[in-house]
């Protein structure tokens, strides 16, 4: 399987520069070699061009721009050699994309770029030089900050009573560390304890959101209606903490702090680690 997957890489490569090759690979002892072209490649590659598009359409929503606020298109990362994924961006963008970086190396400079803003450290490559001179390149001071990448949120319950819905706290893309809160009530007569459901996602219904964490805290014996004020916080190490005070008594109910690095599966904290998530740049 490592085998063929290597000689589908190399049709891959092969074909973003010729129009045909051919995959050569041995199974069940038999050899074949199997032309393939340009355009078969596309057509199974179509629903990749279209995951793309998509993606691309969701980053200039988030960041509130348009093509028209877009200078210049960059490629980056190898799969970019392909002409269909070149054909794609121009297609999009109404714009050419520049040719003149390297894809390969573009994501290694941008790092390099970024670890000599964040500490001053001199990289030693003609490309990246001293934090002085990356800024006076780039035409000024840049700032890079961290944003989340899901919005964050609580789960709530209706006037009826009965019906949750989830209530977003903290927007994605929102810089970190952030702080917000809301005034709410409690829902129905003689409640003895606040239920806290820490959630992610932007949707309304709680079952299109996930739970990353629930905690309870006891309060008095009151009736419904009693109004509580929801302090809501998210930090640079990714923990939550929600503080829930009672305003009859005008106290501090106490506060429920959730890491989410450990509510991350395995895949998400490999990415979390590589720090593959929410940048802002300035």
């Amino acid at each position: 399987m490592a085998s063929l997957r290597e000689k589908a890489e190399f049709a891959k490569k092969a074909l973003s520069t010729v129009p045909k090759t051919n995959v050569q690979f041995s199974a069940n002892d038999q050899h074949y070699r199997v032309p393939l072209t340009r355009e078969e490649f596309n057509e199974v590659t179509q629903s990749l061009m279209v995951r793309t598009q998509e993606l691309v359409a969701d980053v200039l929503e988030a960041s509130k721009l348009t093509w028209d606020d877009i200078d210049k298109v960059l490629l980056v990362g190898g799969s970019t050699r392909m002409p269909a994924v070149r054909e794609l961006v121009e297609q999009m963008s109404g714009k050419s994309p520049e040719l003149d970086v390297n894809p390969d190396e573009a994501v290694a400079l941008g790092a390099a770029i970024q670890a000599t803003l964040e500490g001053d450290i001199e990289v030693s490559t003609e490309q990246v030089g001293s934090k002085a001179t990356v800024e006076s390149f780039l035409g000024g001071p840049v700032h890079i900050s961290d944003v989340t990448s899901q919005a964050l949120g609580v789960i709530l319950i209706e006037a009826d009573g009965v019906t949750e819905f989830n209530q977003v706290m903290i927007e994605r893309n929102t810089k970190v560390p952030a702080k917000t809160e809301l005034k709410t009530k409690t829902a129905y007569d003689r409640q003895t304890a606040v239920h806290v459901k820490v959630t992610q996602g932007d949707e309304r219904d709680p079952q299109n959101v996930t739970i990353v964490g629930e905690g309870q805290l006891e309060i008095p014996v009151y009736p419904k209606g009693s109004p509580l004020r929801v302090s809501y916080e998210y930090d640079v190490d990714q923990t939550v903490v929600v503080e829930v005070y009672d305003l009859t008594a005008n106290k501090s109910l106490g506060t429920i702090k959730i890491e989410r690095v450990a509510n991350l599966g395995e895949g998400e904290l490999g990415e979390m680690e590589q720090k593959i998530g929410g940048m802002q740049i300035n």
